[in-house]
């Protein structure tokens, strides 16, 4: 049904939840976009994210109350119209055979049609996109003819071609990226459904309306268009060589936070107080892409004289075999090889003085490697690789970061949390998590990490209406164990949602290793929104600071 009146949830001190229905319509889809619209006009809100009877708005509290913020969604309800006006009509081709539609005989047999009458059902009418998530550019369109609603795989696919044309139980949709998935896929789109580098990255967009256009496999290879793929730019004086690539390491900046709404997640480091700090120590903004590295184990060649620093955990740290301090510039002088080998934490940040060549993708140069896009190549490091550095530098500066504003490395304290209030879940959904201890899994990743636990969770139902995401969240899949939400995560999940992490103990917990145990603190709203505010305030001292400063 369709709400009354919004309800609202406030998570981390500065998401702000507005849930407008419980069920997947056209009507309930446009008073989620007319809010949606209405909160994305005001100053202090840096993006909204709309899903099937919600919408989630990240507000900057420093500078605008969430109060006010409340209080122009309430004003934007009262005034609603029946209506609003239509989007734009986008028609895509879509090829309906062979290997472009493998399911499609599965759902004719299971309609009892024939094939070219499922095609003719799913390309006659006119499907309104109602949000885009999950990954980038996938579109979720309203439902099919009810003699073609199908059920999704029992075993999802591991790869879903991009442009894929599917249908689960009563939606249809289409795929932008390469990715696992289990919708029944009855055809292909020849269009370039999700591409970072255009403006606007997506043809399609919430509340248009899309016709699906039949189209042979001669005309689909005639349309079809393949992307050169991404060289590193020609800018820039080679500064340093990759001997070892270690486990995972890429390069990441504060990440393109103004894109959930397309299902582009922010990316950016997942301990932002260790990466920012990095730079600061050999002069540089903030904003400048660094190295992340992930599980240690990585080592670089300088190819000309150059400044970097180190910064995390403890770790084993060699210049030329000789051990080197972390949170210190030091000169590397060329042909001298560093090396990051055990650690003490999960992820050390490598910072070069000057700023690092990087793909600037959508605004940012952080590496979204589900994507292909951002960073190097818009994948992890290889050995042998070569980064160009602009602007570069040998000075080096007398900067160091006193201890205690450095990340706790450290599994003895609990996390911070707010528990979830959101009204699918309910705030007994936190029950599952809070005063309980788990251990970090080794299935973890800068999608989310993982948590055990002894027994399975009370109370964890399995999926719920689809909702905005945020890294922090902490969800409840239906076997219970605890899955918190990274920097990479899809920007809409249908887990239960028990709690949201405070984003000041991100950074700390991102460092637990698998195996590292963690327990959870419950924070009453008053101090979440302390916490955010002064963890923002202190971000923001780093991130202004620039060469000499």
């Amino acid at each position: 049904m369709i709400y009354d009146r919004p309800r609202f949830s406030v998570l981390a001190g500065e998401v702000l939840h507005i849930e407008v229905g419980d069920e997947i319509s056209l009507p309930c889809s446009a008073k989620v976009r007319n809010l949606s619209a209405a909160l994305s006009a005001l100053e202090g809100v840096s993006e909204v994210t709309p899903a099937y009877g919600s919408l989630a708005a990240r507000v900057d509290t420093m500078s605008t109350k969430m109060a006010s913020v409340i209080r122009a969604a309430e004003r934007a309800w009262a005034r609603r119209t029946a209506g609003e006006s239509e989007g734009k009509l986008v028609k895509v081709p879509v090829c309906y055979e062979g290997a472009f539609a493998p399911d499609l005989d599965w759902v004719a047999q299971k309609a009892g049609l024939k094939t070219e009458e499922v095609v003719a059902l799913h390309s006659s009418k006119e499907y309104t996109c109602m949000m885009m998530g999950f990954s980038p550019g996938f579109v979720y369109l309203d439902e099919v003819d009810p003699r073609i609603r199908a059920d999704r795989l029992e075993s999802p696919r591991t790869k879903v071609p991009a442009g894929s044309v599917g249908v689960a139980g009563a939606q249809t949709g289409i795929y932008g990226l390469e990715t696992p998935g289990g919708w029944r896929l009855v055809g292909r789109t020849p269009l370039t459904m999700f591409n970072p580098r255009a403006s606007p990255p997506t043809p399609i967009a919430p509340g248009d309306r899309v016709k699906f256009e039949p189209v042979s496999s001669d005309e689909f290879k005639f349309i079809r268009k393949a992307s050169p793929p991404w060289a590193p730019p020609a800018a820039g004086i080679p500064a340093l060589e990759v001997r070892q690539p270690g486990l995972f390491a890429t390069l990441q900046d504060m990440g393109r936070p103004s894109f959930r709404h397309l299902g582009v997640p922010c990316s950016g480091g997942l301990d932002l107080v260790s990466q920012l700090q990095s730079n600061y120590v050999v002069g540089n903004p903030g904003r400048s892409p660094v190295i992340e590295v992930m599980g240690g184990f990585f080592g670089i060649k300088a190819l000309v004289d150059v400044v970097v620093a180190v910064t995390g955990p403890d770790c084993e740290l060699t210049v030329s075999g000789e051990k080197a301090e972390t949170y210190s510039p030091l000169l590397l002088g060329e042909g001298v090889e560093l090396s990051i080998g055990r650690t003490a934490g999960l992820l050390n940040y490598v910072a070069v003085a000057g700023e690092l060549v990087a793909d600037n993708v959508m605004g940012s140069c952080s590496t979204y490697s589900r994507g292909g896009f951002g960073g190097y190549s818009g994948r992890s490091f290889k050995a042998n690789d070569v980064l160009s550095v602009e602007g570069l530098s040998d000075h080096v500066l007398m900067r160091s970061v006193p201890l205690e504003r450095r990340t706790e490395f450290t599994d003895a304290k609990p996390v911070k949390a707010v528990r979830s209030t959101l009204h699918d879940g309910g705030p007994a959904m936190g029950d599952s998590i809070f005063d309980q201890e788990f251990t970090v899994s080794e299935s973890s990743d800068r999608t989310g990490y993982r948590l055990k636990r002894a027994g399975r969770a009370p109370g964890a139902t399995g999926q719920v209406l689809t909702y905005p995401t945020f890294p922090g969240y902490v969800q409840i899949p239906p076997d219970g164990s605890p899955i918190v939400l990274q920097q990479d995560c899809p920007t809409t999940g249908g887990y239960q949602l028990a709690a949201a992490m405070m984003p000041s103990e991100m950074g700390r917990f991102s460092q637990l290793k698998p195996g590292s145990k963690v327990r959870f603190e419950e924070v009453d709203q008053e101090a979440a929104a302390k916490l955010s505010i002064g963890f923002r305030k202190a971000l923001q001292g780093y991130a202004s600071r620039g060469p000499g400063l």
